[in-house]
């Protein structure tokens, strides 16, 4: 949901898009016009600012983040140069999920079969640029991923194993590993794949006052 209240955001995996929908005073959704807004792969997660004025998505099979500007009605539009390349390498490479650091600064992907995170600068019209040193690599297959309230530290789960990987984030979004990590049992005792981590209390947004 958008920071503002007004927006629901739905990742579209099948039809590589997404969906966008108006939150009415009584809970109601109605897609806004023009929704859904076209992807350039199937969309497995979607994140938007605290201003509620940009949305980013993560291309799952592909190596490519989207980036659009979104207007005071919803509708979307790609921003300058989207879309963006998470800097992948290797086999199958694909953007599976996405942190945005609670300063609005920075955009954080995984990318599962290359086992890395690639940190962007994100700009003020929405652009993406990788932090020097991207991606950062690490021995996992990473999925989902979080960032701590402060922005200090991202952490992302490895989908096969069960541990989760943790990195400290430092002032110009470059990544270094937490000593320790990975943490965990060191195998998947779950049996089956893990694809979502979270942190508490979570990143929030300044108090945006909603128009509902």
């Amino acid at each position: 949901m958008t920071a503002n209240g007004k927006f629901l955001l739905a990742a579209g995996q099948t039809n590589n898009a997404v969906e966008v929908f108006t939150i009415d005073a009584d809970g109601t959704i109605a897609q806004v016009a023009g929704s859904p807004f076209a992807a350039n792969s199937s969309v497995s997660d979607v994140r938007s600012n605290c201003a509620s004025n940009r949305v980013f998505t993560a291309d799952n099979g592909s190596d490519l983040i989207d980036a659009y500007a979104m207007s005071s009605t919803g509708t979307l539009t790609p921003v300058p140069g989207s879309p963006f390349y998470n800097g992948a390498t290797g086999s199958g490479p694909n953007s599976f999920d996405l942190a945005l650091s609670p300063n609005g600064k920075f955009l954080f992907t995984t990318d599962s079969f290359s086992t890395g995170v690639t940190p962007f600068a994100v700009a003020a019209d929405g652009a993406l640029t990788p932090v020097p040193g991207s991606p950062f690599l690490t021995n996992s297959w990473l999925g989902g991923t979080a960032i701590t309230a402060k922005g200090d530290f991202l952490y992302a789960i490895d989908f096969a194993s069960g541990n989760v990987v943790g990195n400290t984030i430092h002032p110009d979004g470059t990544l270094t590993t937490i000593p320790g990590s990975p943490f965990g049992p060191g195998a998947n005792s779950f049996g089956g794949e893990v694809n979502s981590v979270i942190t508490f209390p979570p990143p929030a947004c300044p108090t945006v006052a909603s128009t509902q």
